[in-house]
């Protein structure tokens, strides 16, 4: 029996790591799980390297690069079951996750899950004042039901690359009207994240994420 649920990873070149996230899922999840892989403008070697996996239930869709947020929103529009979980590239599975990662989803006790917990300290007091909480998931691996997510209208891409799963985690807890309690950390979750192997190597991403989170705080303090 497939598992109800479609994993949407990103990736923008670099698909040596998407190969290898892909190869342990691969290994460790005996059930089968909807994939969808969006290429956000790589190079074509680096998009004909993971179409040439095959893997079952796996599409790629491939986009000119806009941005891991817009990758996200373009795979979940692509996703067809009930439950998207976002994972970056650079991550491996060392056992059986996506059951674990989705219990506190579909038995209502959360509203997002995901392997950790952090506490928000790179916002202004003023800012912080106006999120729901100042604890969130790591944005590296979060789940979600589709339809909390469609209703949300997905992720902000005017933040391109940082602080959208930010604002979409305080997007939703504030439209359900929570906080924190709600975003559920699996303790233990046989997932490894590599230190951000993917964006390490782009020459302006402190130039981004300065641009994104000033974006973000515009926006937040507008409300």
């Amino acid at each position: 029996m497939s598992i109800d649920a479609t994993l949407i990873i990103p990736q923008y070149n670099h698909s040596n790591l998407t190969r290898d996230c892909l190869r342990s899922l691969t290994q460790w999840e005996s059930a089968p799980v909807e994939v969808v892989v969006v290429d956000d403008g790589s190079t074509p070697q680096c998009r004909a390297q993971i179409e040439s996996l095959s893997l079952p239930h796996m599409k790629v869709v491939a986009q000119p690069h806009t941005g891991v947020s817009a990758a996200w929103n373009r795979g979940a529009a692509a996703a067809t079951s009930s439950y998207l979980v976002f994972l970056n590239n650079d991550t491996l599975f060392h056992g059986p996750v996506i059951q674990r990662l989705l219990a506190p989803l579909r038995s209502g006790l959360a509203l997002l899950a995901g392997s950790s917990i952090r506490r928000e300290t790179a916002l202004p007091k003023s800012i912080l004042r106006e999120l729901p909480t100042e604890q969130f998931l790591q944005g590296w691996c979060v789940a979600v039901s589709r339809d909390d997510f469609c209703d949300l209208g997905g992720f902000d891409e005017a933040m391109s690359l940082y602080w959208s799963d930010t604002d979409f985690q305080a997007r939703l807890l504030k439209s359900h009207g929570v906080d924190h309690t709600k975003l559920a950390a699996v303790s233990q979750l046989p997932l490894r994240h590599q230190s951000h192997q993917t964006t390490r190597h782009l020459s302006d991403r402190r130039r981004i994420w300065r641009d994104n989170r000033e974006t973000f705080i515009r926006k937040w303090a507008s409300r």
